[in-house]
Order: structure tokens, then C-alpha cells, then sequence
């Protein structure tokens, strides 16, 4: 369901996490590349909903480039399997000049907008164990905290890490809802699963994302809606972020969010 994808994007900036002994080294140093310089990659990316037969629903496709100004950051190239019209453009167009304001005003005021919780804030690394090992990789399996701000219980779902050992860099990571569980009384998630695909581009930096498969099913009013989607990103390339030209720091990107 289309519900579950901020969920399923806080995968994207993870946080490096605090080091501590009961943290196995080799993932606490895999989380801390993958927190480094996320914000400096150009990719088109392309999300495509598919139907229960696994045929093709619909297809969206963004070039995004942190290297351009706001306002050309967020591209559109297809929308919902159409060309894009001018209110497409515009829309994104404005996406990025919001976020342009709200930075120039966070550097003006010394107060920077509050950032949306990422999975590395919300993982008790503490309680990590470990959940398949070869000669290559290391799958951990961690919990998710209890918050105040969470939508859905953490108890519910498993998260696995895999890394690979000789690079120390995290290769995939998994989620899953363990059992079904209720939302807001009238809708039931009865199955969720989604796993996000690193791939280191380039030796000298560390992995990005670029694949996400998920899949959920649900009921609303005892009507099912099964979701199944993929996001890919291609023609990814290392860039110098915007604000960087000019030697001027604004604070931490924020993903531009539609």
C-alpha cells in the first residue's frame, strides 16, 4: 500500500549509530558508510506499480540531481505511465523552492527544521543477534525501538541486515511484518514485506540504494487491496550537492517527498 512507503524510505539515509560493545563491529562500521554522503548521488529513478497478474499498472520516473538548483533538482520524466504535463513540472518545480526557503530561512534564523526520524534512530542495535552467516556475508536481524512518533508497533515487524564481511558494507536490507496487525479500526495489513538492494558504484565511496522491491496485502471494509511495487534507480553518479559550490553548509538534505 501506497501508505507504507515513508515507512519503507527511512531506509534511505540511516544514521551511524553510536558505538557500543554489544554492536557487532562489522555492522556498526557498514551503517556508519552507509550514512556518509548519501546526498551526493544523481539517479533516475523509476517506480512501477504492478497489477496481481504481475503485469505492469503504472510507471513513474524522476531525474533527481543534488548538484542543480532547488527548483531543478526533481525532474519528472513520465507520471502514471504519461508525459508529464506543465502542473507536473510546476508541482516539482515548487517542491524545491519550498525546501530552498525553508534552508535560507534555517540559516538566517540558526534553527534547522526538524528532520523525519530515520531507521538508524529507530533500530535497538543493542539487541542485534545474528541470522544467517557465510563465507562472504552476515545477516543480522534487529528490532525496532519504541517511540512516541511511531504510526505502526515495532514489536510487529523484523528487520534483517545483510553485510558484506570483506567490504564491510551492507548489501540489503529487510523488512517484514511478522503477523497482521490493525490500522485505524477499518483497515487490516494482513501481509507486508519490502527489501532495499545497495550497490557499491564507484570503490572509492561507499554503497547506495538502487533497488526496493515491496509487496503488502490489506483489507479496507472487507474489500482486499494487494499493493506491489519496485523502485529502481539508474545512471546513478557521484555529484557535489548545490550549496556545496559555494562553500556554504545549510544544514542536512532532506528528500524531496511527494
Amino acid at each position: 500500500m501506497h501508505r507504507l512507503l515513508p515507512l519503507l524510505l527511512v531506509f534511505l539515509p540511516l544514521l551511524a549509530p553510536s558505538a557500543r560493545a554489544e554492536i557487532p563491529t562489522s555492522l556498526q562500521t557498514a551503517l556508519e558508510k552507509l550514512s556518509e554522503g548519501q546526498n551526493r548521488w544523481a539517479y533516475t529513478e523509476t517506480k512501477t506499480n504492478f497489477n496481481p497478474d504481475g503485469s505492469v499498472k503504472d510507471e513513474t520516473i524522476i531525474r533527481i540531481d543534488p548538484s542543480k538548483p532547488y527548483p531543478e533538482q526533481s525532474i519528472p520524466v513520465k507520471i502514471c505511465g504519461r508525459a508529464p504535463t506543465e502542473k507536473d513540472f510546476k508541482k516539482h518545480r515548487e517542491s524545491g523552492e519550498k525546501k530552498a526557503d525553508a534552508l535560507e530561512r534555517a540559516e538566517r534564523t540558526g534553527n534547522l527544521p526538524p528532520s523525519r526520524p530515520t531507521l538508524g534512530q529507530q533500530l535497538d542495535l543493542e539487541k542485534t543477534t545474528l541470522s544467517a552467516e557465510d563465507e562472504h556475508t552476515a545477516t543480522y536481524l534487529v528490532p525496532l525501538k519504541k517511540t512516541d512518533r511511531q504510526r505502526f508497533p515495532p514489536e510487529k515487524f523484523e528487520v534483517f541486515i545483510r553485510i558484506n564481511k570483506q567490504a564491510e558494507a551492507v548489501e540489503a536490507v529487510s523488512l517484514k511484518l511478522k503477523s497482521a496487525l490493525r490500522a485505524k479500526l477499518i483497515a487490516k495489513i494482513k501481509e507486508g514485506h519490502a527489501t532495499i538492494s545497495f550497490t557499491q558504484i564507484t570503490p572509492e565511496f561507499p554503497p547506495t540504494m538502487t533497488n526496493m522491491e515491496a509487496q503488502a496485502s490489506a483489507s479496507v471494509l472487507f474489500k482486499s487491496i494487494n499493493q506491489n511495487f519496485s523502485v529502481k534507480r539508474t545512471d546513478v553518479r557521484r555529484v557535489k550537492p548545490y550549496d556545496e559550490r559555494f562553500e556554504v553548509k545549510l544544514g542536512p538534505a532532506q528528500a524531496i517527498d511527494f
